[in-house]
């Protein structure tokens, strides 16, 4: 099991460029500006930072079918540490919820609550960085912040 939580930890980390990217567009200008054409200034000055995003949101959801798979894992073979579980949880749902809204933009950037909607996306980014960040402890060693 543990490997399979370092692939989801490696992956995850792969997909950030994409997720902090989309995120910015999605969230970050449109709370301030209203309704984006995402991706628009990025495709056409990007250059070779488009591929990169490519291969990254590739990564992202390698992430969430690795979480999914992992906790089905969870839930039918031998548990690791609960904080462990927990923290993946967060972080593939929050993945799978970044995924929904990027394909959904269109349908809820112009409405009432687009700003509602930014603003708990935004506060849902922070929670998974802090998860993201007990998740390489638990699994890594690592000793960061």
């Amino acid at each position: 099991m543990i490997w399979l939580i370092r692939f989801f930890l490696a992956m995850t980390i792969v997909g950030a460029p994409f997720v902090l990217e989309s995120a910015f567009e999605l969230y970050g200008l449109t709370l301030v500006y209203g309704p984006q054409m995402l991706f628009f200034s990025l495709a056409h000055t990007g250059g070779l930072l488009v591929p990169v995003l490519v291969a990254s949101a590739i990564g992202g959801v390698l992430a969430v079918a690795a979480g999914v798979v992992m906790l089905a894992a969870a839930t039918f073979g031998p548990r690791p540490a609960s904080g462990t579980i927990r923290a993946c949880v967060l972080i593939t749902i929050a993945l799978a919820t970044h995924m929904a809204l990027l394909a959904t933009y269109d349908y809820w950037a112009n409405g009432a609550l687009a700003r509602l909607v930014c603003l708990i996306a935004l506060a849902g980014l922070v929670a998974v960085a802090f998860a993201g960040t007990r998740l390489c402890r638990l699994t890594m060693g690592w000793s960061g912040p």
